[in-house]
């Protein structure tokens, strides 16, 4: 296993100019992955690597620079200073190995901001040193099984340094794979010869299953006109989506409107969607009396029609059994497979989501947070079904499973604490677990065994019974989790294969505060584009929303904002069009700024055909159970 060699490896190396040469080698061996020619030519120089990207008969540079350097006094900020005067007129990438400052009076964290907004040529990267792990390991590999034979064609297919969220990100591969032509996939290679015992490192992807298409092709859609005295329609690419979409604007800005516009246009294309309902108007795609409603423009009623023959609605209430209950589960079936950081990570954030529940609120590390993470790693590697009542015999009984994550560290009081909370939350919260249907990717974008022929599935997932804010967000996070999964098992790069939205998307991603939720949704913002899914955030609280996201959403519309605080975080924003954020808070209903990959424009965004009018609790209900009968 990858994880017997993991250990042998030694810490990441902290010299600058040495990282950059691991670097550089990353890039180089990565070409031996990439299809259709692409080729990286890495040239470190000190603690500089400049790279030509060559796919095709085109050929770009760019400029990516280590920034180690502390946050505090003037090192960091001498280096982007640097690192900008050398790129000259090319795009660079800033890596670094811990998080960028991230505090908005920091006057690195203002540069930085300008320097890598959706418009800018600049990127930021953190490279995790699980990423650095795996980097060092797997060179130890290629040069212990390079001569092995099939090396090349199984390195082809399992792509350990293409797969790396760092590598992919500094060598921005979405953007790459998504432009180069798809060729016919080949049929999975065997592994080559000497490698079943010498498997590659838990910290590097395992294989993944061949990408699959989307239901259906879909060309450009038109969702807006320009504003001006000559109105030009607006159109968007679906794959475009896959790099994520954010509505902004306050209430009755018309921006769920907006949002809704485009999702019904890619369901008439064939793009599944899933829609989070906070507050129940969502929900009114699942009832008959909305699409009868009396429309009197025959063209937007014949629209609506259309759509409701395309469409094949189903609308779920998870927490309570008076509707269509969903189950969760705290670890998803294939974890167990998964590489070891990312086992470790998921039951991170799932412990996390827990602890919120059961009233962990306290500072520092707290040793019952820790137990019950460890917990959930030892069942998961051990194959064994993640819930609250094996969590609770595994604390309980003190498995030496357990025990042995910890040497004694922890005291007793701990463990017996974490059981008898463990015993409340199942108690309290069993329905959260238990129901006739799990969730199920698959059958929220309507797939496989679950498809409804000649139909496009629109799924409505009503948290209005979930109850308190902890435990709506524990639910969604485990949504999230769930998606990730998904995710590495259907890789579409360039294709988009569904959309999500999350309204009222603060909640989920503040700027303030760390939710169940907001670590799930940041890791998904940054991967899930390699699976063609496009993540829609619509938030009427612009100034709770966390900006720090927003290198990885490249389509924004910014509706009508009065906040002042709000206004001045979408600066960053609109900042390449002069006085476009003076004017935000005299728009009306239904007009934007559009701002997309350098171009800034002010639109009128199309109705979409159903009114988002909140339905009431019961009516909610009755309509889910239709479809529980089905």
């Amino acid at each position: 296993m990858w994880a017997e060699l993991l250990p042998k490896v030694k810490p990441p190396i902290v010299d600058e100019t040495k990282l950059a040469e691991l670097l550089g080698w990353a890039i180089g061996a990565t070409s031996n992955e990439m299809p259709n020619g692409v080729v990286f030519s890495p040239d470190p120089d000190s603690r500089f690597v400049q790279v030509e990207v060559q796919s095709g008969n085109a050929a770009d540079k760019v400029l990516v620079a280590i920034c180690d350097r502390g946050a505090q006094g003037s090192g960091l900020k001498n280096q982007i200073e640097e690192t900008v005067k050398q790129c000259g007129e090319l795009p660079s990438v800033f890596v670094r190995s811990t998080d960028f400052p991230k505090s908005p009076q920091a006057e690195v964290a203002k540069r930085l901001g300008k320097l890598c907004a959706p418009v800018g040529k600049h990127r930021k990267v953190v490279v995790e040193n699980a990423d650095w792990r795996a980097m060092v390991a797997f060179r130890q590999f290629v040069q212990q099984h390079q001569k092995a034979d099939g090396f090349g064609a199984w390195r082809q297919q399992v792509r350990p340094l293409a797969n790396l969220p760092s590598l992919r990100r500094v060598l921005d591969l979405d953007r790459l794979e998504a432009a180069a032509p798809k060729p016919q996939p080949p049929a999975p290679p065997l592994p080559p010869a000497g490698l079943a015992k010498a498997a590659p490192p838990a910290a590097v992807p395992a294989p993944v299953a061949p990408p699959a298409a989307p239901a259906k092709a879909a060309g450009a859609i038109r969702f807006a006109v320009t504003r001006g005295a000559l109105p030009a329609p607006v159109e968007l690419e679906p794959k475009s989506l896959c790099r994520h979409a954010a509505f902004l604007g306050g209430s009755g800005s018309g921006k769920t409107t907006a949002a809704l516009a485009i999702i019904e246009e890619l369901l008439l294309a064939g793009v599944p969607a899933v829609l989070l309902d906070r507050k129940g108007d969502l929900a009114q795609y699942a009832d008959p009396a909305a699409w009868a409603a009396p429309e009197p423009d025959a063209d937007r009623a014949a629209r609506r029609a259309r759509l409701r023959a395309a469409i094949d609605v189903q609308l779920y209430t998870p927490g309570t059994n008076e509707g269509r209950p969903l189950a969760i589960s705290i670890a998803p079936p294939g974890l167990a497979t998964a590489p070891a950081s990312e086992r470790e990570q998921h039951a991170q954030y799932a412990a996390a989501g827990l602890a919120q529940m059961m009233g962990y609120r306290g500072r520092g590390i707290d040793p019952k947070l820790v137990i019950l993470q460890k917990a959930i790693e030892v069942l998961v590697a051990a194959g064994r079904a993640v819930t609250v009542d094996t969590l609770q015999k595994l604390v309980s009984d003190q498995d030496d499973a357990l025990l042995m994550e910890f040497d004694g560290q922890y005291e007793e009081r701990h463990f017996r604490t974490l059981r008898q909370d463990l015993y409340s939350l199942g108690a309290r919260h069993r329905r959260l677990f238990e129901a006739p249907e799990a969730l199920d990717i698959d059958a929220l974008l309507g797939r496989g065994a679950f498809a409804a022929p000649g139909r496009t599935r629109l799924t409505v997932l009503n948290t209005g019974a979930l109850g308190d804010a902890a435990t709506i967000d524990f639910w969604v996070s485990q949504l999230l989790l769930a998606l990730d999964q998904w995710r590495q098992r259907h890789p579409a790069p360039g294709a988009l294969q569904a959309v999500f939205l999350f309204d009222e998307a603060d909640a989920y991603l503040p700027a303030v505060g760390k939710p169940a939720t907001k670590g799930p949704m940041e890791s998904l913002l940054r991967r899930a584009r390699s699976a063609g899914l496009g993540l829609f955030l619509a938030t009427q609280s612009p100034g709770d929303f966390d900006y720090k996201c927003r290198d990885q959403i490249t389509t924004w519309l910014v509706g009508q904002v009065k906040q002042p605080v709000a206004i001045e975080k979408l600066k960053p924003v609109l900042q390449s069009k002069p006085g476009a954020a003076d004017r935000v808070a005299d728009q009306k209903v239904g007009e934007f700024w559009l701002v997309r990959e350098g171009d800034v424009r002010a639109i009128q965004a199309a109705r979409n055909l159903i009114p988002t009018e909140q339905l009431s609790e019961d009516r909610i209900l009755e309509l889910a159970r239709v479809g529980r009968a089905v």
